[in-house]
């Protein structure tokens, strides 16, 4: 059970998704067992995609993308501390993290280092060639992304 939560985490993490939903509905069936899905639950309990926070939010340009996200802006580790609008810390799945060094993103996730990608940044998207991160806030330690249809929120470490 356990393993299949992080599997789906990086699953969201690594591979281009077609899902282009802008929410990610949190489901609970009757047996008490979560999923995520972008599509809302059936007969369950859901939850809507993040909303913007006013504080600590990035200079936006005049088409509302962030302004001042660069490849040396993210440089060193961040913590997902968010799916959703799920806390990763009651998830129960450990840390995941994504660590920027030069022009290498590696997915760090429950202390175990995935392959780095190649990125760079283009605009307000961490760019990774067969597949792009859509950065909708970010400041110096704290970002909310859209990875493939699924928000998350990171913290610097």
């Amino acid at each position: 059970m356990k393993y299949s939560r992080i599997i789906a985490i990086a699953f969201t993490c690594l591979i281009p998704s077609i899902v282009s939903a802008g929410q990610v509905y949190k489901c609970v069936d009757d047996a008490g067992k979560k999923s995520f899905q972008s599509r809302p639950c059936s007969g369950t309990i859901s939850a809507n995609s993040l909303k913007r926070s006013a504080s600590d939010i990035a200079k936006l340009d005049a088409k509302g993308k962030v302004s001042n996200l660069s490849a040396d802006s993210l440089q060193g580790q961040w913590l997902i501390t968010h799916v959703g609008n799920e806390a990763t810390a009651d998830m129960g799945i450990g840390q995941d993290i994504w660590e920027f060094k030069g022009n290498k993103w590696t997915t760090i996730s429950s202390g175990h280092r995935m392959r780095p990608e190649t990125f760079f940044v283009s605009g307000s998207k961490i760019d990774f060639g067969s597949f792009a991160i859509d950065v909708m806030e970010y400041s110096q330690n704290k970002m909310m992304v859209d990875a493939m249809g699924i928000k998350q929120r990171l913290v610097k470490r």
